[in-house]
């Protein structure tokens, strides 16, 4: 009911004056996550039609939780020149398993490689996916290390004795390993894209949830207009 609505929230006004809009979507309904696309779609082609060259537009952010159910062709196609337009997105989702759960019309390699290189600065919490781990393992580099060997021997009544002789050699493991990324604690993070991978800690405010925030605002002409109404 609410996308037929003859009036209400003015997206082009917002993008251009400023504001917050919070969108509840849905995980199942098929309707309404087709909505959400269009909906970012939307975005994208009011973050177009600024002026980029006579005037600085007003930078604009779009938070996708669960982003995988936002994720359609224009939107990959976009999300390369989005910073030219003065949009920058923030992508929140589980692992790379949920990127490559993708409509069936777009390839899960490609949708991952794109979100990947162009979302240059990354948030990792604890993840419970290992490839997932592994893949960022690998992504904050390599250091040296010093690998030490020690030399067992048995003496006359077959017990080990260790000796006092050791070796050290240069050996090379992860900045941040995985065993780092599948047992962060609450609250603690790695962040990737601002010089060397680093670990942060988040205090978040704590807020009473309120069911008033929630409500459905109804406008003018929202009703839901079926296909006999239309014939």
């Amino acid at each position: 009911a609410s996308v037929n609505a003859k009036v209400g929230v003015d997206l082009r006004k917002v993008v251009q004056e400023g504001g917050a809009i919070y969108v509840v979507g849905s995980m199942r309904n098929a309707k309404v996550v087709r909505m959400q696309r269009m909906l970012l779609v939307k975005i994208i082609q009011l973050c177009e039609e600024r002026d980029r060259v006579n005037s600085k537009p007003r930078p604009v952010c779009a938070i996708l939780d669960e982003a995988k159910y936002h994720i359609s062709k224009p939107f990959l196609e976009s999300l390369g020149a989005a910073r030219d337009k003065g949009l920058h997105v923030i992508l929140a989702h589980q692992s790379l398993a949920d990127l490559r759960d993708c409509p069936a019309d777009l390839n899960s390699d490609a949708v991952v490689g794109a979100v990947m290189e162009n979302c240059s600065l990354k948030i990792v919490y604890r993840v419970e996916d290992p490839e997932t781990a592994e893949w960022l393992a690998r992504k904050s580099g390599r250091i040296q290390v010093d690998d030490e060997s020690r030399r067992v021997s048995r003496n006359a009544a077959m017990a080990e004795v260790i000796e006092d002789q050791r070796t050290i050699r240069q050996a090379e493991r992860f900045l941040i390993d995985e065993n780092m990324i599948l047992n962060l604690h609450n609250g603690q993070a790695v962040v990737f894209g601002n010089g060397q991978p680093s670990f942060l800690t988040i205090s978040p405010v704590q807020v009473q949830k309120s069911p008033d925030n929630l409500q459905t605002q109804a406008f003018e002409g929202d009703s839901i207009i079926t296909a006999q109404d239309l014939i």
